[in-house]
Parts: structure tokens; C-alpha cells; sequence
């Protein structure tokens, strides 16, 4: 498995499902299958795709993703029904942001992946996470605030 963190838990209408489960209900490659990152990539891409054309900004194209995964720049978060894709990046002032990317799927399946990665960040010697998208995410995601505006203006 390259750069991405494996499913080890995701939460579905009963409770919390560890890997071994998901595994076993749905016939997916486990964590430590060389596949893993490729079948959920692909499984995963609709949603991605989904934010990636909802934002004015035409950043990532499903090539740029792959790369970035198989190069361990970018990480994939994938559940069952959604997936999230983040970056870490340090800064020149030594800040170390958990940068969210793009989200897709459903939301309540994102909710429980923020809250791992906000863990997962702090693991990681993190000092902000710092999601990115639409308005209506400030709503969903509690204890975020908006930190500036981002405006674009195509050139072309």
C-alpha cells in the first residue's frame, strides 16, 4: 500500500466497522493488499470527480490524483459510501497543515472521516487541519471557521 491510511474503522447505521469487517461484507483488497489503494481510487473517483467539478478552480484531474497518491503526496480516506483525499504540507514558518482536499460521498460517512483525520493530524505533528470547499461545509463541520476567501477570475 503507498501513501494512503487504511480503513480501520468507518461508521454505518449500527455502529463503527473495523476493516476485517468491511473486508469480509464486501470483498475488498485488505489494508496491506498492494491493490488496496488502486480498488478504492477507482471505487472512490465518482465522488472526487463530484467536488472536483463543483469548484470554479479546475486544480486536480484524475491523472494528477493518481500520481499524487502513488507518489505519497496525497492520501485517500476512503468508507464505504465516500472518501476524502489530503495533503500534508509544512510550511517555511515550521507550521504543518492537514490540508482537506476534496470530500465526496455521504455526509455523514465525511463527518466521521474528519474526525479521524483530526486525530490522524495530530499523530502527525499537525498544528491546523484545514479543510477546503463550499460554504455549506462551515455549517457541517462544527468548530471550524472560515480562515480567508479565495476568489478566481479565469484568464483565458
Amino acid at each position: 500500500m503507498t501513501a494512503a491510511t487504511p480503513v480501520t474503522a468507518v461508521q454505518s447505521g449500527n455502529g463503527p466497522l473495523d476493516a476485517e469487517t468491511i473486508l469480509r461484507l464486501t470483498g475488498w483488497p485488505a489494508a496491506d493488499d498492494p491493490r488496496w489503494l488502486e480498488f478504492h481510487f477507482q471505487r472512490c473517483w465518482p465522488w472526487l470527480e463530484a467536488a472536483l467539478k463543483a469548484s470554479p478552480l479546475p486544480t486536480h484531474t484524475k491523472a494528477d490524483v493518481w500520481a499524487g497518491l502513488q507518489s505519497g503526496s496525497l492520501e485517500l480516506w476512503p468508507t464505504p459510501d465516500s472518501a476524502c483525499l489530503i495533503q500534508i504540507v509544512d510550511y517555511p514558518t515550521g507550521v504543518r497543515v492537514l490540508h482537506g482536499l476534496m470530500a465526496g460521498g455521504k455526509l455523514t460517512e465525511i463527518k466521521s472521516t474528519v474526525e479521524r483525520l483530526e486525530a490522524y493530524a495530530k499523530e502527525r505533528g499537525c498544528d491546523y487541519a484545514a479543510p477546503q470547499g463550499r460554504e455549506g461545509w462551515l455549517r457541517a463541520l462544527p468548530g471550524y471557521q472560515r480562515a480567508y476567501t479565495v476568489m478566481c477570475k479565469e484568464l483565458h
